[in-house]
């Protein structure tokens, strides 16, 4: 046998056979064949005759009586009933030739299945129409591979056929052929106002969500097909920046603890503000609705104040650094959760009254001024600038390549490209472009850093009673840190 020694492989002898001059040349090939099988631990002996099998025992009993020294592990072996066993009568099995078909994991799939068991969605499921039994079990393996497997839906089947344990906790079907998790998807977007309902109301009377506010935002998903069929699917302002493909548009209402009470699906290029009035028919009155500044217009507002709903979000107003005097402000310092360096905080409040037709309503203005926030400013507006200048050299270098005399029309427009990019920066560049008629010669530009403004204020509106202005701003600013306004961001 070859074996390897010292990193060489070597030829090393086994004990002598003999002539066997008892066995032809075929069953000395079987011998040979036998003593390797047992060698290896293999043991099975269907093929072999009982005297070709008394002679392999034979010989491998002096081969491991010869090395008994290096392995005293090994026991001799005999021949019993036509099969190998030990002397002790124990079958010797060789671990490594054993490979594991299916491992189930069990402890994720039994929180989910205690979790569904609780919430009571099956029997939801079975009060629906068009809900039968197959179809409730197809739907629970899906939550769970959503849940503890996110991935594609063959690779979630596979995962639940193969490695889940999920099937056997909920006595379900594993008959996941023929794009089954993804009709049940799609058949539950015709309940699901229904089952959201049931859930959130599940939730409240076991933990409680009496006196919680909501927060309520956007976000919006695309397609990379052509969508033609869709209605939902348009083209917009993609938050992922790819405005190339179809959007559709989420929106989420979740308390301030991350359950979900409303949830909706929109063309990818309506206006924010617009699903406001929607979501203001499920929040409960007098229970407290936060949003960005993005949802928070003046109507939507005074909707909000009519209805008798507290509100809290960032103003859409723009108040010159003339209008906020922080002289007398409470200054703090906040410690960030991520453990980062800690910023200062200047704060102070105002009194504020609008009208909505008739009637007076009257809120707070929580001017804020924040180290975090102005370097977040200064470092956007850095960035811009260097584009901005970018993009001026690139025309610069057009322009000086002679001879060549670019259409003036052609310049301007590419120019105003660039400001409408750089929004927050071009007006403190001073832009001058050298012509002869209809034609641009050379382009020249001043940039002054003294137009920029990035002093890190923002102004807070809220309706919901605070104690102080640091107490409104640390409510504000832990409701838009939780997890569970990352819930709509990433859905």
């Amino acid at each position: 046998m070859n074996k390897r020694k010292s990193g060489v492989i070597v030829h090393k002898r086994l004990p002598y056979l003999g002539c066997l001059s008892g066995l032809d040349s075929a069953a000395r090939l079987l011998l040979l064949e036998r003593i390797e099988c047992l060698l290896l631990y293999r043991y099975d002996n269907e093929a072999c005759e009982a005297s070709v099998e008394a002679l392999a025992v034979g010989f491998v009993n002096k081969y491991y009586s010869r090395h008994a020294g290096h392995n005293s592990a090994r026991m001799p072996l005999d021949v019993g009933g036509g099969m190998i066993a030990a002397e002790n009568g124990e079958e010797r099995i060789l671990l490594q030739s054993h490979k594991v078909l299916r491992s189930p994991e069990v402890g994720g799939e039994w929180l989910l299945w205690q979790a569904m068991e609780e919430l009571g969605i099956k029997q939801f499921l079975r009060g629906c129409e068009g809900w039968a039994e197959k179809d409730i079990d197809v739907f629970c393996m899906s939550l769970l591979g959503r849940a503890l497997y996110p991935a594609s839906e063959l690779k979630t089947s596979l995962w639940l056929l193969e490695q889940s344990s999920g099937p056997d906790l909920l006595g379900a079907s594993t008959d996941l052929g023929d794009d089954a998790l993804h009709r049940s998807n799609a058949k539950l977007l015709g309940i699901h106002r229904g089952l959201e309902a049931h859930l959130y109301g599940r939730m409240d009377s076991l933990l409680g969500f009496e006196g919680l506010r909501f927060l309520y935002d956007m976000t919006n998903t695309y397609f990379e097909g052509l969508m033609a069929g869709s209605t939902l699917a348009q083209f917009g302002r993609s938050k992922e920046k790819r405005s190339d493909c179809r959007l559709v548009s989420i929106g989420l209402l979740a308390n301030e603890w991350g359950f979900v009470k409303h949830s909706d699906f929109h063309a990818g290029n309506i206006s924010e503000p617009s699903t406001f009035a929607g979501v203001l028919k499920v929040v409960p009155k007098g229970e407290g609705i936060m949003m960005d500044a993005g949802i928070g217009t003046q109507e939507n507002i005074g909707q909000a104040a009519v209805l008798g709903i507290p509100y809290m979000c960032v103003t859409r107003e723009r108040f010159s650094p003339q209008e906020m005097d922080f002289s007398g402000a409470t200054v703090f310092e906040h410690q960030p959760s991520n453990k980062t360096k800690p910023y200062k905080v200047s704060v102070y409040v105002k009194e504020h009254t609008f009208t909505v037709g008739e009637k007076v309503f009257g809120d707070r203005l929580i001017f804020v001024k924040s180290e975090a926030k102005e370097g977040k400013e200064q470092g956007m507006l850095q960035r811009q600038v260097q584009r901005m200048e970018k993009g001026l050299e690139l025309v610069k270098a057009a322009l000086s390549k002679a001879p060549c005399k670019k259409d003036l029309q052609a310049i301007h427009e590419r120019i105003g490209r660039l400001k409408e990019k750089n929004a927050s920066v071009n007006k403190a560049f001073d832009i001058k472009i050298l012509a002869e008629g209809t034609k641009a010669k050379a382009i020249e530009w001043k940039y002054d850093r003294k137009v920029e403004v990035y002093n890190g204020t923002y102004v807070i509106r809220t309706s919901m009673p605070v104690a102080s202005a640091r107490q409104g701003w640390e409510t504000y600013h832990l409701m838009t840190q939780r997890p569970s306004t990352s819930v709509a961001k990433t859905t």
